[in-house]
């Protein structure tokens, strides 16, 4: 087994992330249209578990007010 270094370890968990972060993006985007940019911001800028959060709770979702209403709410 090869050796990692926690910097080849950190850059994979940034990957995962935001591979994680893309496919959120498109589910939010089938389900609530087009998400603006603001809107994409403060969803990168959550804490894995906050996304993961957010994609159980994206099957609610109708529209791009019930995601704001959701970031205004869990956003801490």
């Amino acid at each position: 087994m090869p050796y990692v270094t926690s910097i080849e370890r950190h850059a994979e968990q940034r990957g995962l992330e935001r591979g994680s972060t893309r496919i959120l993006m498109r589910v939010l985007s089938r389900v609530c249209g087009d998400v603006p940019e603001e809107v994409q911001s403060k969803i990168e800028a959550l804490s894995l578990e906050q996304r993961e959060t957010l994609g159980e709770s994206a099957f609610d979702f109708r529209s791009l007010d019930d995601l704001k209403n959701w970031l205004t709410n869990n956003n801490s």
